[in-house]
């Protein structure tokens, strides 16, 4: 459930993003590196086409597993979110 809810506000935030951007966004925007589905797969992270800024580039977010640190990151795109069936939370602090 709580899964399904991330998901839809991120979509919800990525909708207004590119709702914001201008419609020649891509034509100005370079996607760095060589990100390919498989090499976001193999590093544990969650693939999004057209994910990125204004949806222009492919954006892969990593997957937290149970006690790795979680913080908001603000604005902009996410670059780590809590993987399947975890939660961020204030009270449990991770092991070092």
């Amino acid at each position: 459930m709580l899964k399904e809810v991330a998901v839809t506000l991120c979509f919800i935030a990525l909708t207004q993003a590119a709702a914001s951007c201008p419609k020649n966004a891509c034509d100005k925007i370079t996607c760095g590196g060589k990100l390919t589905k498989d090499s976001c797969l193999l590093n544990g992270g969650r693939y999004i086409p057209n994910g990125g800024l204004c949806g222009c580039c492919d954006h892969c977010v990593q997957l937290l597993g149970e006690g790795e640190a979680c913080t908001s990151s603000g604005p902009g795109l996410a670059t780590s979110e809590c993987g399947d069936d975890l939660y961020c939370s204030d009270t449990i602090k991770p092991v070092h």
